[in-house]
């Protein structure tokens, strides 16, 4: 699986420890210089709304977050650049369980046989829960580990698979930026019903703060984030299940 690795210039250390671990696995990657949010104008961002991401998390985006978001972005454009089918995102403070590359694997195999459907974008590196439809065949080996329709999606973005036609449609809200990328995602697919995750992580953050999102994790500012806001994503979380699996 062609394998992007998301990496700040001055992250030295970093690269060499997801180096490590994806040399040892035996994945080549290449390599997406971070946006490094420290050294931004953001006067210069073109679709960056603070006064939005004020109003609906009562603060403005770090710029780590924006820095963060524009890599996601790059990434992205690479997949459509180079008319990739799928592709595997990683943030340089992955880490590997034991079960990964089996699981990894699998999935390829899965999506290369296109037996998986109906699908932007699968986080690795968090669960699905609260509203979720477990995928027929999915069951991962003997690791008892389950796709599903995560249709209240997962934020977090260590570990990302995007589809050429998941990349595409994120790349389409891009342009106004309020919010961090995962909370988009989460908006997005809640709204399509087609992010995917697993009930157990493929993979996880290894422990180490964020420097690409600037000393904090994401999920933070969704938890800041107005209840109004949240119960909205809930509702069309739930309104899809109740519906049923009408994918568009």
């Amino acid at each position: 699986m062609k394998t992007f690795l998301i990496n700040l210039d001055r992250s030295h250390e970093r690269l060499q420890q997801a180096h490590a671990q994806l040399d040892q696995a035996g994945l080549a990657y290449e390599r997406i210089a971070a946006v490094d949010g420290a050294t931004l104008d953001q006067t210069s961002i073109a679709g960056l709304d603070q006064e939005k991401a004020t109003k609906t998390f009562k603060n403005p985006l770090r710029k780590g977050e924006i820095g963060c978001y524009l890599s996601h972005i790059k990434a992205a454009e690479r997949i459509v650049t180079l008319d990739l089918p799928y592709a595997l995102v990683l943030e340089d403070d992955f880490a590997f369980k034991p079960s990964s590359l089996k699981i990894l694997s699998q999935l390829e195999q899965k999506l290369g046989a296109a037996e998986i459907k109906d699908w932007d974008v699968i986080n690795l590196g968090n669960i699905a829960r609260k509203i979720y439809r477990t995928l027929p065949k999915t069951t991962f080996s003997q690791e008892n580990t389950h796709l599903c329709r995560a249709l209240y999606f997962p934020v977090t973005t260590t570990g990302l698979i995007w589809s050429k036609v998941g990349a595409h449609r994120f790349l389409r809200q891009a342009h106004h930026i309020y919010e961090p990328v995962d909370a988009t995602l989460q908006r997005l697919m809640c709204a399509s019903g087609r992010g995917l995750a697993f009930r157990e992580g493929v993979l996880q953050a290894n422990g180490s703060e964020s420097i690409i999102s600037e000393m904090g994790s994401q999920e933070a500012a969704m938890k800041n984030a107005n209840i109004l806001l949240r119960a909205k994503r809930y509702t069309k979380a739930t309104s899809r299940f109740f519906r049923g699996p009408d994918i568009g």
